[in-house]
């Protein structure tokens, strides 16, 4: 019988070659009617269990088809593909998709209940005026990132004919040029299938003739070649109205339902109707939530039915993201998996001491708001003392400087580097404001000499032997870029001089945007990533040198900062106050034993040459990470946050 199948459709795809020549020579004269699905003309809408219940036809052959799946006997069947029919099936109707073109909508229910989960399946009727003209089967298999194998496509029409006796007839298409043919066979017990009149001795029925459907592809250029698959109908086109006898789109993501084989009730993430409403919604929600288990390590798809086999954090932590995306209007695609990741580690490590864990996510959202509009909200400082810091963080580069660090890039077509970075550009979600003085009683003397500095005497020999007190600036000199900037750092003007600076672990670069008589002002700098070049500096902001004369004639030699952390997380939210806590410590941490050093170093070297100084305390302004953790958790407000 297999030879002659075979012998049958070889004979048919002779015939098809004159056809399609036929048919796309047909179409070429009426473009203008040409079939053709897009999103202009199809219209795809989600419709819930009301919406089934005020459609008395699609109950009708619901229950026909129900009853159809629920008594077939496995021992009686040979299913095409290996299909396994069992006790248990169900037809999903709480949520369906409902898609229309021209006089035709198309209802797809997803089939559940299975123990055989290699394949998903759906049921698609087609209707015209709200009589359901053709039944189908729809199956494919899922890809580990839940998108559909296309290979995997099988579809199966549930004929009403006499002669088949409601047996499952079986659709294979095959391609050849711009032309899609779609060939049907019935399915016939033990012995396979059977096709074109031939006699079915499990059913003692003559099986029907094909069925042949062909469709047109306009985009395509004839005789480009072909090729052969196995899939649904619906192709690209054909001349005039033809509706096509399937089309669904598969959702992005599995239904989720608490319905599972046998009747067992399966919830393994604990949802509630409403939750279920809203994952089932949602499909870019649906398909976020199951790659982020998937890719999570809990476990893979289909989810398992145990309802015990997440941990309540882990149930709640997903109850939260449903809660917030649809509630919020949020896009579930606005959440990257490293978000995700981030997020549940602090959720977990604070689950157990945590107030409305559901509204996790609407916290984060509220933080991140805030942040946009008060940058320095995480820093747990004085508010009189802001000001002294608004001057070094609102400093301007003046346009020499700019005008420098152009010229060097001119010279190169292939770094996009050599510009200074400020706090807008930095990626960390905490500011850092820091200060760290020293008092000078009584100002040394020079070198082999009993004549003391004059304070402006001294900030100067500070400043052009700065690697004394603060390992290690090295002002940079490169032949390539035609920098020699060792001079003009040692000048009485060092506007514009480049150095690097030894960081530990990152070094970076900084250049002179700023000098008068008691002052100059290092700016960070984007540097060339590669050898013998610091790439981007480790925070990025500004960083002033001065000194002043107090009310008791003491001089005081500060440095005071702004900056932020350059690098962090590869995501861009709240969640970034928690996750880059050890990146911006390790970052800030470098700086602090700089400029303690620097402190010490020099109050030593004063001390040691005949003066006297003394280290006045370090301050250090950052993010309250004990006050963000009590806000995230709901222990605290979000106008505890801030300034004090």
């Amino acid at each position: 019988m297999k030879k002659n199948i075979s012998l049958m459709l070889l004979a048919f795809v002779f015939l098809l070659f004159g056809c399609q020549q036929e048919l796309d020579l047909i179409t070429q004269d009426n473009q203008t009617n040409v079939y053709t699905l897009n999103k202009e003309n199809i219209r795809t809408q989600i419709l819930k269990k009301s919406d089934y219940e005020s459609k008395n036809f699609l109950k009708s052959n619901i229950e026909g088809v129900s009853n159809f799946l629920r008594t077939q006997q496995s021992e009686n069947i040979a299913f095409s593909k290996s299909i396994q029919k069992i006790d248990g099936y169900e037809i999903y109707t709480d949520t369906f998709e409902e898609v229309s073109y021209l006089t035709a909508k198309y209802y797809s229910f997803y089939i559940i209940g299975q123990d055989n989960t290699e394949y998903e399946e759906k049921l698609v009727l087609k209707s015209i005026d709200d009589q359901v003209t053709e039944k189908y089967i729809l199956r494919y298999k899922r890809k580990l990132d839940f998108s559909i194998d296309p290979k995997s496509y099988q579809t199966i029409k549930l004929s009403n004919s006499s002669n088949a006796n409601g047996r499952m007839m079986f659709i294979d298409t095959f391609s050849m040029g711009c032309s899609t043919y779609t060939v049907t066979s019935y399915e016939c017990g033990y012995t396979g299938h059977h096709t074109n009149g031939q006699y079915c001795n499990v059913l003692n029925a003559t099986m029907p003739y094909n069925i042949v459907s062909v469709s047109f592809d306009p985009s395509c250029m004839a005789g480009e070649g072909g090729g052969s698959s196995s899939g649904g109908g619906g192709g690209g086109g054909v001349p005039g109205t033809y509706i096509p006898p399937v089309i669904t789109i598969p959702t992005s993501a599995p239904i989720y339902t608490t319905h599972g084989p046998k009747g067992k009730t399966c919830n393994p993430l604990g949802l509630n109707s409403t939750e279920i409403d809203h994952i089932n919604d949602d499909q870019s929600m649906r398909l976020k939530i199951y790659q982020y288990i998937a890719i999570s390590g809990s476990t893979g798809y289909p989810l398992p039915c145990d309802n015990e086999y997440f941990v309540e954090e882990y149930k709640t932590f997903i109850k939260s993201i449903i809660k917030y995306v649809s509630e919020s209007g949020t896009s579930a695609n606005d959440l990257s998996f490293d978000y995700l990741n981030y997020a549940y580690q602090f959720f977990q490590d604070e689950y157990y001491d945590m107030a409305e864990p559901e509204n996790f996510f609407h916290r984060l959202k509220t933080l991140d708001n805030a942040l946009a509009q008060t940058p320095n909200l995480l820093i747990d400082i004085p508010c009189s003392e802001l000001d002294d810091w608004q001057a070094v963080a609102m400093h301007q580069v003046p346009t020499s400087v700019k005008s420098k660090l152009q010229n060097i890039k001119n010279q190169t077509g292939w770094w996009n580097s050599w510009e200074t970075t400020d706090l807008d550009q930095g990626a960390g979600t905490g500011i850092n404001m820091d200060l760290f003085p020293i008092t000078i009683n009584s100002l040394p003397n020079k070198p082999n000499t009993n004549v003391k500095y004059t304070p402006a005497e001294f900030f100067d020999f500070f400043r052009k032997n700065i690697n004394l007190f603060a390992e290690k600036f090295t002002p940079i000199e490169d032949n390539y870029y035609n920098i020699h900037d060792t001079a003009l750092w040692n000048s009485t003007n060092p506007l514009g001089a480049l150095l690097h600076i030894d960081i530990n672990p990152d070094d970076g670069t900084v250049i002179c945007s700023g000098f008068n008589s008691n002052t100059w002002i290092f700016t960070t700098i984007k540097a060339p990533f590669g050898y013998a070049y610091d790439g981007v500096h480790p925070v990025t902001g500004n960083r002033i040198f001065s000194y002043h004369i107090d009310n008791n004639g003491r001089m005081i030699i500060y440095t005071r900062g702004v900056d932020r952390v350059t690098k962090k997380a590869p995501f861009n939210s709240s969640i970034s106050a928690i996750v880059n806590y050890a990146a911006e410590s390790a970052a800030f941490s470098g700086a602090d034993n700089l400029w303690e050093k620097m402190q010490e170093k020099l109050s030593k070297h004063i001390n040691d040459n005949g003066g006297n100084a003394s280290i006045i305390e370090a301050k250090k302004y950052r993010p309250n990470y004990n006050k963000v953790k009590s806000y995230l958790k709901n222990q605290a407000t979000l106008q505890s946050l801030g300034c004090n």
